[in-house]
């Protein structure tokens, strides 16, 4: 998939889907990245494909910020932090890996498919469905909504990143039910 963060406008919309009547938006609760995900294993490190060798997770946000890591020592000092916010500025003080802008929203997409196969997260997703998805960060304008002006013009990648695994979590739900009942 293209990064959204460089796709074109859709014709004749004025304003960023986000701002629909009945957008979810958030900041914080179980969509967010700091939010604890017992029982989430990821792979070490990412490199364009998932690895069989998987290790436990705190949050989202642990394993996005250690992605960044140049080596297997920045990678396990981040990945170790007390908090998701001690995480997040460990992760902002890293030298970044070289391809980092090319690869963090499917970084981002690999990690929220590993927390949102885990329930209750899977149906606390699921149950969102159909509504956009907005992450209220008054200071993300990139993952976020939010612009600085204190509109809603951010890129909100999360937002997208959540929608996208959503949609890929009713379509592979689908996919099952219409295996149950053949022909129908």
């Amino acid at each position: 998939m293209a990064n959204p963060a460089t796709a074109t406008p859709t014709p004749g919309r004025t304003v960023p889907p986000w701002t629909a009547e009945g957008t979810v938006s958030f900041y914080g609760g179980f969509l967010s990245n700091f939010a604890p995900t017992p029982g989430l294993r990821l792979p070490f490190g990412y490199h364009g494909h998932h690895e069989n060798d998987k290790v436990p997770v705190a949050t989202v946000e642990h394993w996005f910020q250690a992605c960044k890591a140049t080596s297997r020592q920045q990678f396990d000092l981040i990945l170790t932090s007390g908090t998701s916010a001690i995480a997040k500025h460990t992760g902002r003080q890293t030298r970044l890996r070289p391809d980092w802008e090319d690869v963090k929203f499917q970084v981002m997409l690999c990690a929220l498919r590993g927390k949102f196969a885990l329930e209750p997260y899977r149906a606390a997703l699921l149950l969102t469905h159909p509504h956009p998805l907005a992450e209220n960060s008054p200071s993300d304008f990139v993952w976020g909504a939010r612009d600085p002006d204190g509109g809603h013009s951010g890129q909100n990648l999360l937002g997208l990143a959540l929608m996208q695994v959503r949609d890929e979590l009713i379509a592979d739900i689908r996919t099952r039910l219409a295996a149950l009942a053949p022909g129908t």
